[in-house]
C-alpha cells in the first residue's frame, strides 16, 4: 500500500502560485472569531482534483505543529496573475520526524494546496467560461452569492493554527519554504492526547476514525 506516498505532478504542483514573496500583499485569513463580520459568513466548498503519480519514496514524513496561518492566495506571486488553485502560507515547527533530515523543534515556512479566500477573487482565477458557468448555475438556482470559496484537494482538510498533524514534506525551489501535503491520506490530524504515549492516533479523513500511527507507517514503508 503505497499510496500515502505521493508527489502530484499536474502542472508541477503549479508552485509557481508558491513562490511566496515577502514584498506581496495576500489574503487575509478568515477565522472563527472574526470580529468584523457582521454575519456568519457564507462559505462555498469546493472539491477539487489533480492527477499525481505515486513517489518512489518519501522526501519527509514527520509530526508537525502549525504555528501560524498567515494567508491564503490564488495568485501567481511572481506574475501577479490570478490561478485557479488556492493556497495557505504560514509556518510550522517540526515535533518528531520518521523519514527525511528536518531539524526537530525548528520552525519552517510552508505553503500547500487549498484554503479559503472571497469568493470575487476566487472567480478571477477561473477561465472565462468556467467563471460564466457557475454564476449563469448560481442565477438559475437563485443562490445568493457566497462570500468565501473553501477549496480541498481529493478529500484533504484545511489546516488549523494550534493543531497537530502527520504531513508528508516536500522540498521547492524556494529554499526557504516547504511544501506541505494537501491530500486526504498526506496530511491527517494527530490526537494530541496519544501524542507521548506508545500508540500515536491519527485521524482518517475518509472514514473519519482514529486509527494507529504505527499501522500507517508500516503500511507506506511496505
Amino acid at each position: 500500500m503505497k499510496k500515502p506516498i505521493v508527489l502530484v505532478i499536474t502542472a508541477v504542483l503549479l508552485l509557481s502560485g508558491c513562490k511566496i514573496q515577502e514584498e506581496q500583499a495576500s489574503v487575509n485569513v478568515l477565522t472563527a472569531d472574526n470580529k468584523e463580520a457582521e454575519k456568519e459568513p457564507d462559505i462555498m466548498y469546493v472539491g477539487s482534483s489533480l492527477d499525481y503519480e505515486i513517489a518512489s519514496e518519501i522526501e519527509n514524513i514527520g509530526i508537525i505543529r502549525i504555528t501560524s496561518v498567515d494567508s491564503c492566495d490564488n495568485r501567481n506571486l511572481e506574475t501577479g496573475e490570478y490561478v485557479s488553485t488556492v493556497y495557505t502560507y504560514g509556518t510550522f515547527e517540526v515535533i518528531r520526524m520518521y523519514e527525511g533530515e528536518l531539524t526537530e523543534g525548528h520552525e519552517y515556512k510552508f505553503c500547500r494546496m487549498g484554503g479559503t479566500i472571497p469568493y470575487d477573487q476566487y472567480l478571477k482565477g477561473l477561465n472565462e467560461q468556467s467563471r460564466e458557468k457557475r454564476e449563469s448555475l448560481r442565477k438559475e438556482t437563485e443562490t445568493e452569492k457566497p462570500d468565501y470559496v473553501q477549496q480541498s484537494f481529493d478529500g484533504g482538510i484545511e489546516i488549523e493554527e494550534g493543531k497537530t498533524y502527520l504531513c508528508t514534506i516536500w522540498s521547492m525551489d524556494d529554499p526557504d519554504m516547504l511544501f506541505l501535503g494537501s491530500f486526504a491520506f498526506d496530511c491527517r490530524e494527530v490526537d494530541e492526547a496519544t501524542l507521548d504515549t506508545e500508540d500515536i492516533m491519527i485521524l482518517n479523513n475518509e472514514t473519519e476514525e482514529w486509527e494507529a500511527l504505527s499501522d500507517f507507517l508500516s503500511a507506506i514503508q511496505q
